[in-house]
């Protein structure tokens, strides 16, 4: 046999054994990445259903609503809870069906089902449609509601609408007695296509892995393991056909066969240990990857990010950004209706960065909304919601938060700050700051703490008379304290310069503006906190 005829074949089998190997090696990671993924994902939406329907259930007062329990009428505290409902759906960023009802022996008799623009009505249970049991609820509701009282336990399901997960908790009257159920069901419709997408990803890039290994392992190979075994095949068939000259070169031979195979056994060595390495790093950065990316694609959904977000009033324009310093971050905007004739406003800022400062973001952007959807004074919304995060706040977590409602017909602007920074006024054909009332960040006091303070006035409101052309911009400490390569702030200073050079105090063309500048001193440096801004501009009612 030739020499290249050895070396092919060798070539050919070790390249065999190791694309086998490799490919194994990738199914399996593709395995443990689907799953890794998947547990992730419905544990997020678990703790999540969790905070939800716990914040419904304590809510929900079954003596103020029995009347309309009773005679399906609507009254002030019934139509608070629908409200509640339906703004609760409505912030959902999966899609999401929240019931009240009175369970019965073998049926369930409806109170309320949130709804919100755009929902099917032939398809809305509404108060005293009652319907049997499915087969999943008799299973995993009736036998289990006692068990139930005052925790949350999540069912995973499958229905014709596609995979989720359902919990209850009920509602007692004040003598203990079980006269409500609270359900929430989170259906995932875009589950399997997230997942689909992670284990293709990882696939992918295993693949390019496992070609760029391969030719260094077997360029690797070819000169420490295939050339060694060509030149001692071809010393051995010289010395079989006498060729071969037996001086010392036969105790060299001997010497070269040990050293063959100790190189076989480090290269063995060697290439087990880079694998595991490979799939190690592999599935920790998949894990991690699908952990920011799903928390990222969650936060940015919970933002009004439609612009103009309310083509329909030509009173003002309003435009909001928020640029994350890392995958997902801490800052958050938000701008919502309050009835026909007042706009609400919200700009807050999370201790810390990343999935645990996302996550409270939208736990507290959710409740400022709920709140200021009930009450309309700004301080009165923050000390509700102050006191609602300060429980159960293990992690020492807090937020920064201004919040505005504008008059719309009048101009007036009654604002509250908690611990913010300060707000930018335009008026008269000029920028400047309003100074601050006060007012300490949320959730940073114990609930024993609030409890000694019960009394005390800790936010305070503001108002200010805004007339056709004023302009407001609010924003977070990303801006004032972007640095650049110096570790030079851009400070207030400069942002009011900045805001003075703009071509219009329109909210579209002055956000870009300010951020351009930023870009400008910061240059290469690193973004080192979330930039987030909101602009209002009022052009008046009679606009």
């Amino acid at each position: 046999m030739k020499d290249e005829e050895i070396s092919q074949g060798l070539n050919r089998r070790v390249s065999v054994v190791l694309l086998a190997s490799m490919l194994t090696m990738a199914v399996i990671l593709c395995v443990i990445g689907y799953y890794t993924f998947r547990t992730t994902y419905i544990r997020f939406y678990s703790e999540k259903a969790k905070i939800m329907i716990g914040f419904l259930a304590d809510r929900t007062d079954w003596e103020k609503l029995e009347h309309y329990a009773e005679t399906g009428e609507i009254d002030e505290y019934a139509q608070e809870q629908i409200d509640i409902y339906n703004s609760m759906k409505a912030n959902a960023a999966s899609n999401i069906y929240i019931y009240l009802f009175i369970p019965g022996e073998h049926s369930l008799t409806y109170l309320l089902e949130a709804t919100v623009p755009g929902d099917d009505p032939t398809k809305i249970s509404h108060w005293g449609d009652t319907f049997d049991y499915t087969e999943f609820e008799y299973k995993y509701l009736v036998p289990d509601v006692e068990a139930r009282r005052g925790r949350e336990e999540i069912t995973y399901m499958r229905s014709e609408v596609g995979e989720g997960l359902s919990t209850w908790l009920p509602v007692f009257d004040k003598s203990g007695e079980l006269r409500a159920m609270v359900e929430l069901d989170y259906i995932l419709p875009v589950f399997n296509e997230d997942l689909n997408a992670q284990v293709a990803q990882i696939a992918i890039a295993f693949i390019l892995l496992i070609i760029v290994a391969l030719a260094l392992i077997m360029g690797f190979m070819k000169r420490s393991i295939i050339q060694p075994i060509e030149k001692l095949d071809t010393e051995v068939a010289a010395y079989e056909h006498g060729r071969f000259v037996p001086d010392a070169s036969l105790t060299g031979k001997k010497d070269e066969i040990r050293h063959l195979a100790l190189t076989f056994s480090d290269m063995t060595e060697r290439v087990e240990t880079y694998n595991r390495e490979i799939c190690r790093v592999t599935e920790e950065k998949g894990r991690i990857d699908a952990e920011l990316n799903l928390a990222a694609k969650i936060q940015m959904d919970m933002l009004p990010n439609t612009f103009p977000a309310f083509p329909e009033r030509t009173e003002f324009d309003i435009y909001a950004t928020m640029n994350p310093a890392k995958e997902v971050g801490g800052d958050f905007y938000d701008f919502f209706m309050i009835g026909e004739d007042r706009l609400a406003m919200v700009v807050a800022d999370v201790s810390g960065k990343g999935v645990a400062a996302a996550l409270f973001s939208m736990i507290s952007k959710t409740m400022l909304k709920t709140q200021a959807l009930t009450k309309t004074d700004p301080a009165q919304v923050l000390t509700e919601v102050n006191a609602l995060l300060s429980e159960n706040n293990k992690e020492s977590m807090f937020v920064t938060v201004w919040l505005g409602i504008l008059d719309i017909s009048t101009g007036e602007l009654t604002c509250a700050d908690a611990g913010h920074e300060k707000l930018l006024l335009y008026q008269d054909g000029a920028w400047s700051y309003l100074p601050k009332k006060g007012g300490m960040a949320l959730a940073v006091l114990d609930p024993e703490d609030l409890e000694l303070m019960e009394g005390t006035e800790l936010f305070h409101n503001q108002t200010v008379q805004l007339k056709p052309g004023d302009a407001v911009f609010q924003y977070t400490d990303g801006v004032t304290e972007a640095k650049d390569a110096s570790d030079v702030l851009f400070g207030e200073d400069r942002l009011l310069a900045a805001m003075e050079s703009a071509p219009s105090a329109e909210p579209t063309k002055l956000l870009p503006h300010v951020r351009t500048q930023i870009d400008a001193f910061v240059k290469d440096a690193p973004q080192f906190d979330d930039i987030t801004m909101l602009g209002l501009w009022y052009k008046g009612a009679g606009e």
